[in-house]
């Protein structure tokens, strides 16, 4: 499974690749959680098997908060469609097999 992500385009018109890109490759059983990242206030969207659209599902999910501690802090939310995010952002991917 590979999965991308980045934020979605600021203005409507295109791609912005910003900040946070990232490949990751699971297998059964396997989960990965990335560092935290400062966003700021930006509308993020997730995508999952752009290289590979034969990949198997997985889990998405996210978390965010104004300050990294807040992020931390928060609970995970699952990831079905995109969110404004509070500052920072960390995302975490389980394998489904």
């Amino acid at each position: 499974m590979n999965l991308e992500v980045e934020p979605a385009p600021l203005d409507g018109d295109g791609s912005v690749p910003l900040a946070l890109r990232e490949r990751q490759e699971l297998r059964a059983g396997e989960n990965m959680v990335s560092e935290v990242v400062n966003m700021g206030a930006e509308r993020v969207q997730l995508f999952q098997n752009v290289y590979d659209g034969s990949g198997d599902d997985v889990t998405l999910e996210y978390r965010h908060g104004a300050t990294q501690a807040a992020c931390e802090a928060a609970s995970w939310n699952s990831y079905t469609a995109p969110f404004t995010s509070l500052g920072y952002v960390q995302v975490r991917v389980s394998s489904t097999l």
